[in-house]
């Protein structure tokens, strides 16, 4: 999760009419004027092309034809070229504004700034936000933080921060602050979020997001949700908690809160304007397909996160840099094909040798899809993205974006022997102090880190006591990345700590994560019965023969089932043949222990949909019929 920017708040004054627009006469340019003020930017356009007709060299008609391209579609680089044709039209020398042009310069170049913002152009924009500062504002300091801090120039970032906090402007303050808090954390976060309740009739909802995503990372699990669910109460465009909720849900193995807050988060998406769109989707079908993954439909995941990769977000105003903020797309992709391999492994061996050799190319292809999709993260990992940024100012660092339950797969890509070197390296550092994580989160983090490396590596007894530490240290409520540790010990337990200690590892994961196993390739150690269709699931990725063992699996009648510890029922398969009866208790046991219909999860991996506001029909197909809008 990162943090947004405060770029709203310069918008705002972008937006703003000059006294000079308000003519006497409804003429053209009056009524062009007035229709972009008013947000009717289809109308602008058409009247923006009138006056450009009459007059190709119209300083106003490039104007607004360039808000309207801007604002109402989203067609961000041709804005940019009308703002720069409507700027040079009312500008004279030096970059001065042509007599009787001030004011409408003035307003071309606010909004050209943001236009450059959206873009990513930061040396341009501070040139631009320079321009404005000595035209107009002497002491708009706050435009320049988030361009500095996204050009690693952490130390001016930090002067500039503090030129706008000294003139006592409280948007200064708060675009300031929106800054200080995507570099510094939980804290800064706060701050920022004090600084927006102070000013009356602001709304509080970006704020209360970043404040939330900030309390997340430093473990508060409850206040992040608490911030969250307040942030829906204050929708702005510039800001979409549901998908953070629905990612905190994940986390936490609430997934019937997650697929509420996904229809939400959809919804939210198709309503907000082209432009503030163009950061969101592909972070939207990203949760999409993770809820997707951990629900048992992969395919669907697979077809959300493959949108998500080919059509990325602009990366312009979040925190980080485009290639730290792809990663949590690119971990899912790998995570989906090998989900995908696992399942047509299990394929393979219940069915026929026609089908079965079918099944089983499937499973390499998807395993080659996977490793080429593990590839593309290499880069990010060979400069250290798996380290923890446990320093302010560590902006410069690449860092890993993704869900904890997730970001561990990137351990097998960097290496077992690596990651524990990495691991060993951070522990050797002293935080002096200054740590944006806590220390017993930060080394729960690295327990877990080490954990995963020695059970890739075979360090049974390594692997125990690393994740012992680690489920000791980390929050409960982190219930996916503790069941993901599980199954990992569980794993190494069997064979260095016996049979008792591992079946009650393997049991929480069945509890609570079932999917894990298939995730991480992790087979069910069983007492097996005699039943043909037991012997089919033995040949199966999922189960493996331990006379030892306290799961069993056994016919039930016309049925097979397993049984756990104590001879409690785990699931059972029925169907016309051996191959299907093992085929749904492998459907049975692991499934997500929650009812998750399809048509709960319709339209999140993305499939496209009439692109206007959502008729009744879909919010019915999305959120129910109970929460119909107005």
């Amino acid at each position: 999760m990162r943090e947004r920017s405060a770029l709203l708040f310069c918008a705002a004054i972008a937006l703003s009419a000059p006294a000079a627009a308000a003519a006497a006469e409804e003429d053209l340019v009056a009524r062009a004027l007035k229709a972009v003020d008013e947000g009717r930017y289809v109308r602008a356009r058409e009247l923006a092309a009138a006056i450009l007709t009459e007059d190709p060299d119209s300083a106003v008609g490039e104007f607004v034809l360039a808000l309207a391209l801007h604002r109402g579609e989203g067609y961000l680089p041709i804005a940019l070229r009308h703002y720069r044709r409507a700027r040079a039209l009312a500008e004279g020398p030096a970059h001065r504004p042509r007599p009787g042009f001030r004011e409408l310069h003035e307003r071309i170049l606010a909004n050209e700034c943001v236009a450059l913002a959206d873009l990513g152009l930061y040396e341009e924009l501070l040139r631009a936000n320079a321009l404005y500062r000595e035209l107009y504002d002497p002491e708009r300091f706050s435009a320049d933080v988030w361009p500095l801090m996204k050009l690693g120039r952490i130390d001016q970032a930090r002067r500039a921060i503090a030129k706008a906090l000294a003139t006592g402007d409280p948007f200064e303050e708060i675009v300031a602050r929106n800054g200080e808090c995507a570099l510094d954390g939980y804290e800064a976060c706060l701050a920022m979020l004090e600084a927006v309740q102070r000013v009356s009739g602001l709304s509080p909802g970006l704020a209360l997001r970043n404040a939330a995503v900030s309390a997340l990372m430093v473990g508060h699990l409850d206040e992040a949700e608490r911030l969250l669910v307040e942030s829906t109460a204050h929708p702005e465009d510039d800001a979409d908690p549901w998908r953070d909720l629905t990612d905190l849900y994940l986390a936490e193995g609430r997934l019937g809160e997650a697929v509420e807050a996904a229809r939400r988060m959809i919804e939210f998406g198709r309503r907000m304007p082209p432009r503030q769109r163009q950061y969101v989707r592909a972070e939207q079908l990203v949760s999409a397909g993770q809820l997707l993954l951990l629900a048992g439909h992969p395919e669907r995941a697979l077809a959300a996160v493959s949108r998500a990769i080919a059509q990325p977000d602009r990366a312009s105003h979040w925190s980080g840099t485009p290639e730290e903020i792809r990663a949590e797309g690119f971990l899912l992709h790998r995570a989906v094909l090998l989900d995908l391999a696992e399942r047509a492994e299990e394929e393979a061996a219940l069915e026929a040798l026609p089908r079965s050799l079918a099944a089983r190319l499937r499973a390499w292809r998807r395993r080659v899809e996977a490793w080429l999709a593990g590839r593309r993260l290499m880069p990010l990992l060979l400069r250290g993205g798996l380290r923890l940024r446990e320093k302010r100012g560590e902006r410069d660092r690449p860092e890993l974006s993704g869900p904890s339950w997730l970001t561990l797969d990137a351990v097998a890509l960097l290496g077992p022997g690596p990651t524990r070197s990495l691991v060993a390296e951070q522990r050797a550092r002293d935080p002096d102090g200054a740590g944006l994580i806590p220390h017993r989160l930060r080394e729960g983090l690295l327990d877990a880190l080490e954990c995963e490396a020695a059970a890739l590596a075979g360090k049974g007894r390594a692997a125990l006591r690393a994740g012992r530490a680690a489920r000791e240290e980390l929050p409960r409520g982190l219930r996916l990345l503790r069941a993901r540790l599980a199954a990992r010990m569980a794993e190494a337990a069997w064979e260095s700590a016996g049979p008792a200690t591992a079946a009650e590892l393997f049991a929480e994961v069945l509890e609570t994560d079932p999917g894990a196993l298939r995730r991480l390739g992790i087979s069910l150690p069983v007492r097996p019965g005699k039943d043909p269709a037991v012997r089919r699931l033995l040949s199966t990725p999922r189960f493996h023969a331990a006379p030892d063992s306290p799961f069993a699996l056994e016919s039930r009648g016309e049925r097979v089932c397993l049984s756990g510890p104590g001879g409690s029922l785990l699931g059972c398969g029925s169907g016309r043949d051996d191959a299907a009866r093992a085929r749904a208790l492998l459907d049975a046991v692991f499934a997500p222990r929650i009812d998750l219909s399809q048509q709960d999860l319709e339209t999140l991996d993305g499939t496209p949909v009439v692109a206007r506001d959502l008729d009744r029909d879909l919010l019915d197909e999305l959120t129910g019929p109970a929460e119909r809008s107005p």
